[in-house]
């Protein structure tokens, strides 16, 4: 009976130390898996961080370019605002003072054409006619003078 309790005390033991070796090697197995994953991970992360680097530089880079397209075209744009306001003005002035002159050729024409005076009278209303014509352009041209240098139109165009 003793060494039928020796015996399978020996049997246990045998497979106690199956165990325990079988049991180191999982352990050594997995904390070389677990190196091996840490290696894995450490690798993704710096090529995941090195990713995420250069799409935040091209970004960066994205915006910047993108507010120097837009930089530009508000220039181009004030630019050409600024350039249509000068020309609205200008034919405003050639159109005004076109007006006036007309109204002014008009008005001379209805008085000369509508009456027949005497040759002495005539001389008399012709000068008051030619100094009232001289007073009317010199008004005019001071008035589109006024304009100009009011709205700086000169500066625009030279």
């Amino acid at each position: 009976m003793n060494d039928e309790i020796t015996l399978k005390n020996k049997e246990l033991s045998d497979k106690l130390v199956h165990l325990v070796l079988t049991l180191q090697k999982e352990v050594k197995e997995l904390r070389e898996d677990t190196v091996v994953n840490a290696q894995h991970l450490s690798i993704l992360k710096s090529n995941s961080t090195k990713t995420m680097n250069t799409l935040n530089n091209e970004m960066i880079n994205h915006i910047n370019e993108t507010s120097e397209i837009i930089e530009e075209v508000i220039e181009q744009s004030e630019e050409n605002s600024g350039n249509n306001y000068t020309n609205f003005l200008k034919s405003l002035l050639q159109e005004d003072f076109a007006k006036k002159q007309h109204e002014i050729i008009e008005e001379l024409r209805r008085e000369l054409g509508g009456k027949t005076k005497p040759v002495y009278s005539n001389v008399k209303q012709n000068s008051i006619i030619v100094n009232l014509s001289f007073l009317m352009s010199m008004l005019s041209f001071g008035l589109l003078l006024f304009i100009c240098f009011k709205f700086n139109i000169f500066a625009q165009l030279f």
